[in-house]
């Protein structure tokens, strides 16, 4: 079976385990709603692709079957790409929607031990769903100064984050050693269970608000630098970084008036 076949590959490649689930869930759901994908004609993608409205999902999707189909062409399992002139959607820029501060304390006043954990790490450190879902005991370093060791960052690599000492008081109460959480968790359940807190409270969106209030405050506070904020959102592209200027449109309006 080529979906078997290719799984093997992703993970001799090592790619993270999220990666190589959501590659699996995808591939089975195409054939679901298609029939097998080997067989797959370019026509019948672009109908699969059809049903989502939104860009990014799309886009998504598509970069699924397109990795797939570039391996079993590679592999010589099939003779061409269906996906090859498929166009990508662009995907718009999307602005931060930082939290704020008194929605963060509300979430954080209703939370229980473990969201409001959650919840710090990713207000106070940026961290992100994926990142808080495998932290083990041996990850915290509590210094001086005092630092987390982040892994499950998209494309696998590890980083570091600076603990502030409300975060490391709350991490100290959680065990030392193995998994934080007693296991590692999906990426997917730690955002569902963070977006049903925040449901529950009264307040839209989910933990990703709270990484958006540490990049929007983190790049205030070091006086607008974009580098040393993509290196603490561990972003591997600074344009990324980029999105978080537009947070700062009041402050660059009071400084033009002001030097006018």
């Amino acid at each position: 079976m080529l979906i078997r076949g290719h799984i093997r590959h992703l993970q001799r490649r090592n790619l993270r385990p999220s990666t190589i689930t959501q590659r699996r869930e995808r591939l089975r759901h195409f054939e679901r709603a298609v029939g097998p994908v080997h067989a797959a004609t370019r026509e019948q993608i672009e109908t699969y692709l059809d049903q989502w409205p939104q860009a990014s999902t799309r886009a998504t999707y598509l970069g699924h079957l397109r990795s797939f189909f570039k391996w079993a062409v590679a592999e010589g399992l099939l003779p061409s790409d269906p996906t090859v002139g498929i166009p990508s959607p662009r995907v718009p820029s999307r602005a931060p929607r930082p939290i704020s501060e008194a929605e963060l304390r509300t979430v954080l006043e209703a939370a229980d031990d473990r969201m409001r954990l959650w919840i710090m790490l990713a207000a106070y450190c940026g961290l992100r769903s994926c990142e808080i879902a495998v932290i083990h005991g041996e990850d915290v370093m509590p210094g001086p100064p005092a630092y987390l060791r982040v892994r499950g960052q998209k494309g696998g690599d590890e980083g570091t984050v600076a603990l502030p000492s409300s975060v490391l008081a709350e991490l100290g109460r959680w065990p030392s050693s193995g998994p934080l959480w007693g296991k590692e968790l999906g990426r997917g359940y730690v955002a569902h269970l963070a977006a049903e807190h925040f449901h529950a409270c009264g307040i839209a969106g989910g933990l990703h608000r709270g990484r958006h209030r540490f990049g929007t405050r983190f790049l205030q506070a070091s006086g607008f630098d974009l580098r040393t904020t993509a290196e603490a959102m561990r972003h591997r592209s600074p344009a990324t970084t980029m999105i978080y200027t537009s947070v700062a449109r009041d402050r660059m309006s009071a400084i033009a008036e002001a030097i006018a």
